[in-house]
């Protein structure tokens, strides 16, 4: 089987995220992780290479620092990755980057896709499903469990926490929800291996996308913000029951 991981970098949600001067991105002092459903399906997708043999080939689209996300990939056990590298991918919605996509996993070899099932920054949940539609191929979204018979080229997927039950043919798009793969390590070797493994690296344009085209994508980004913190405290004093008078009054009050 060969199998294709898309990978996403966001922002840590744990850590300190800032805005930069144009209000339109995210800033540099922030902490990045890969997308957590992403991380999920990079999971599965080890672990079918190592129940059905073949290939798991990772490709991320981001402007910078990707390569050390590729890497961590490779060492968990892919053998190979693809960066979409450019500025501009930043500032293009998320369809345009599902064509960028589309196009790379068109010209390489695929029976499987896997991606999360959503990105944990913007919640859109549609990348992977787009990608599915340029590509002409089924898309079962948010699975759980995920069976694949390499004879037929067929594959078995529960989804919506086991209520609903998809078989279909290969190849196919997956996006992957909690529960699909346990969290796997990297080994010595593998690490080893991340270090010397050439990353494939192309721009936009290389990728078959029209940058001008692009650059009007009918989503646009008018500003980020970060949450206004609202969070207030209240020291409570005196003896027990008094504090509990009080906290009761509190409570009254902004209830």
């Amino acid at each position: 089987m060969d199998i294709i991981v898309c990978l996403k970098r966001v922002p840590d949600a744990a850590g300190r995220v800032d805005i930069n001067a144009t209000g339109l991105d995210i800033g540099r002092e922030t902490a990045w992780i890969l997308n957590p459903f992403d991380e999920i399906a990079l999971n599965a997708a080890i672990v079918l290479k190592e129940k059905l043999g073949g290939s798991v080939t990772l490709v991320h689209a981001g402007a910078e620092a990707g390569e050390e996300l590729l890497r961590k990939g490779i060492a968990l056990g892919a053998d190979a990755a693809v960066y979409l590298k450019d500025p501009a991918v930043t500032s293009v919605d998320g369809i345009t980057v599902a064509r960028a996509l589309s196009s790379i996993i068109r010209s390489m070899p695929f029976d499987i896709i896997l991606c999360g099932r959503r990105g944990s920054d913007t919640d859109a949940g549609i990348t992977g499903p787009a990608i599915a539609a340029f590509l002409d191929i089924p898309v079962v979204s948010s699975i759980k469990t995920l069976d694949i018979n390499p004879d037929a080229r067929l594959a078995t997927a529960t989804a919506d926490n086991g209520a609903t039950v998809v078989e279909c043919m290969l190849p196919a798009l997956f996006t992957a929800d909690r529960g699909l793969s346990e969290l796997i390590y990297p080994t010595l070797s593998g690490i080893m291996n991340a270090k010397k493994t050439p990353i494939r690296t192309l721009d936009l344009k290389a990728a078959g996308v029209d940058i001008d085209a692009a650059s009007k994508s009918s989503v646009r980004r008018e500003r980020l913000s970060l949450p206004q913190k609202t969070r207030k405290g209240v020291i409570l004093e005196g003896a027990l029951t008094e504090q509990v008078k009080a906290a009761a009054r509190f409570l009254r009050r902004e209830t």
